[in-house]
């Protein structure tokens, strides 16, 4: 129940309009396409340092918010990862696997990102 309740808020938090937002950066579906192209550009070539922080920023600040918001009661953990040394890394592979989730669940593209981020979370990383 607890955990239902942090989802709500947060998600509260980021949905000043309904679920479906009308705003298209308020829908997973324009943070994937962002992650799509930077994950294709940078495959097809590994040393472009081109800007592609959209993505990661999103990821990196979804992850964030929500260590930041459970810091003070752990028993509200939405997902438990163990952080390795690679920061950068933790959040390639967090990026890898929210696109995967949407890939796989096409009928959340037009809800909040940050609800689709925690739901994509739950399930490599459950919490004990």
């Amino acid at each position: 129940m607890k955990k239902l309740v942090l989802l709500i808020f947060v998600a509260s938090l980021f949905v000043a309009s309904p679920v479906l937002s009308s705003h298209s950066w308020e829908t997973s579906s324009y943070y994937l396409k962002n992650c799509k192209e930077e994950i294709r550009v940078l495959n097809d070539n590994p040393s472009n340092k081109a800007s592609f922080d959209i993505c990661l920023a999103f990821i990196e600040g979804a992850d964030r918010m929500h260590t930041g918001l459970t810091a003070v009661n752990r028993d509200n953990k939405l997902y438990c990862t163990q952080q390795s040394s690679d920061f950068m890394k933790d959040i390639k592979t967090y990026r890898s696997i929210w696109v995967k989730y949407l890939e796989n669940n096409p009928q959340e593209l037009p809800l909040n990102p940050v609800v689709t981020f925690i739901s994509a979370m739950q399930e490599p990383f459950p919490c004990p």
